[in-house]
């Protein structure tokens, strides 16, 4: 018996320790919060730290990313998904490549580059398309913005 009682203790420090470990993180995280920090990404998510500065020029309106043309972005942000007038908003870092066989036509009328982001797709709204095809997609055109927190890039779909 006396092993078992022990063993109990043992355990009991553990679980003891582990709550006190996640009571740690959860008052850093309502700190960090509270201060305005960025928000902390859940398990498996990267950190992403976006500036609402440029380090470079930003895109030109009426720029056309091509089919299989390369799009690079340095912690800008940018319209995500235009549903409705809306903008949903991220802020994207990397280089990105349109393809044909990731685009797809919703029923809410947009068209959708999956994954064009990274992890995040391109939702783009075509008010009168030429078409609903994806095969007719030419690429994506800079329709506004500067690429900054206030002033988003927002993508228009070219034929």
């Amino acid at each position: 018996m006396k092993k078992t009682a022990s063993g109990n203790k043992g355990i009991k420090r553990i679980i003891a320790a582990a709550l006190a470990a996640a009571a740690a993180m959860a008052a850093a995280a309502v700190a960090a919060s509270a201060a305005g920090a960025e928000s902390i990404p859940a398990a498996g998510e990267k950190a992403v730290v976006c500036s609402a500065e440029q380090s470079r020029e930003p895109i030109a309106e009426g720029k056309v990313f091509g089919i299989g043309e390369k799009i690079k972005l340095d912690n800008e942000y940018a319209v995500i998904d235009d549903f409705a007038g809306g903008s949903k908003t991220a802020c994207i870092t990397g280089e990105f490549t349109p393809d044909t066989e990731f685009i797809g036509y919703t029923m809410k009328g947009q068209f959708e580059f999956i994954g064009l982001f990274g992890d995040k797709d391109l939702f783009v709204t075509a008010l009168d398309p030429v078409s609903t095809r994806p095969c007719d997609v030419k690429g994506i055109r800079v329709a506004s913005g500067t690429g900054t927190e206030s002033d988003p890039y927002r993508f228009e779909t070219a034929f």
